[in-house]
């Protein structure tokens, strides 16, 4: 990996927007395809947005796969601002010097993939945002026709959009295509999605992804609520206990009364 400094856990940091990916093959700017939004897969319902401006620390308990070259498969949890791989491999968020983790916006600073052992070649890594009540914001619009309640503007993976650095968009190899994907769409409860939140992303590689490049992206997160709303049946037969014990306790205080 070379040289733009590093992080307290000695992983290098990009300072760019969008997706960065780096190898001696040099720059380019026409191998990041435009997002994939899945509208297929079965809709999340959330009771509510519980913040829109989300921190690493935010993210604990999500899941990222990196799925390998021979097929095999690795999944780690997120924990305070980074998954490592058992195998040399690992995604954090890039944290410039002297801004604390717990200051860190996903709007503005972004993750990088890193590989360190010559033996790993990831074709394709999956976030699993869900899994710690996180999700994809991909929507830069706040006019609420096409905004989830109190998700505010976000920001997808692609082109043309700025860091915190004002860094370009989008910046690759040569020789490498990525493709991000969104998927398992998530809304309000009782509501319709209206296609800027996602629970999940993959970022798929047309040619393994080495030791010899680099990964950055942005992509904007909000946390959720995702308490258990109870079912109509159930609040029925809550009502209807609830009016039991009620009356009970009145016929009890009645014939306390008479006494």
């Amino acid at each position: 990996m070379r040289g733009f400094g590093m992080n307290q856990n000695g992983f290098l940091k990009i300072a760019a927007i969008g997706i960065v990916f780096l190898a001696n093959a040099g720059v380019a700017t026409s191998n990041v395809l435009e997002p994939i939004y899945n509208t297929s897969n079965p809709i999340e319902h959330v009771l509510s947005v519980g913040a829109w401006d989300t921190t690493s620390y935010n993210m604990n308990g999500m899941t990222v796969t990196a799925n390998f070259a021979n097929g095999l498969s690795e999944t780690r949890t997120w924990s305070n601002g980074s998954v490592i791989g058992t195998d040399g491999w690992s995604l954090f968020i890039n944290q410039p010097s002297g801004v604390p983790l717990a200051q860190i916006s996903t709007m503005w600073y972004g993750f990088t993939l890193d590989v360190t052992s010559n033996d790993v070649r990831i074709t394709s890594l999956i976030i699993d945002g869900l899994a710690g009540d996180t999700v994809f914001d991909v929507n830069p619009s706040i006019d609420p026709s096409v905004s989830t309640d109190l998700s505010l503007d976000g920001k997808p993976v692609g082109t043309g959009y700025k860091d915190y650095s004002g860094a370009s968009s989008v910046r690759m190899s040569n020789d490498v295509t990525v493709q991000a994907t969104y998927g398992t769409q998530v809304a309000l409860n009782g509501r319709d999605p209206k296609g800027d939140l996602y629970g999940t992303l993959t970022l798929a590689f047309s040619n393994p992804f080495t030791s010899e490049s680099q990964l950055y992206f942005v992509s904007d997160t909000d946390n959720v609520d995702r308490s258990p709303v109870p079912e109509p049946a159930t609040l029925v037969l809550f009502g209807v206990g609830l009016t039991g014990l009620l009356g009970s306790r009145r016929k009890n205080q009645r014939k306390l009364s008479s006494y």
